[in-house]
């Protein structure tokens, strides 16, 4: 997950691990991890080469439901 503590680089450098390491190594995120993901990229927290790797990755994973969920909830958030 994300911490709000860390750089926004190392965070979701991490994330970007999870998710693209591969049809092996990699793993769907959980809800949280999405919703967080999503709302650090929609905070422009990240740099684009960073987002476009998190895109770029999640595509070629395919996206989980809790991780489409995650997804919608920070969308919502953000648009209050």
């Amino acid at each position: 997950m994300i911490e709000r503590g860390r750089s926004s680089y190392e965070g979701f450098a991490a994330t970007i691990k999870l998710v693209g390491t591969g049809a092996r190594g990699s793993r769907d995120l959980s809800f949280g991890e999405a919703r967080e993901a999503m709302a650090v990229l929609l905070a422009g927290e990240t740099s684009e080469a960073q987002a476009g790797a998190f895109l770029i990755a999640m595509r070629l994973k395919g996206e989980a439901a809790a991780e489409l969920a995650g997804f919608a909830q920070a969308l919502r958030e953000a648009s209050m």
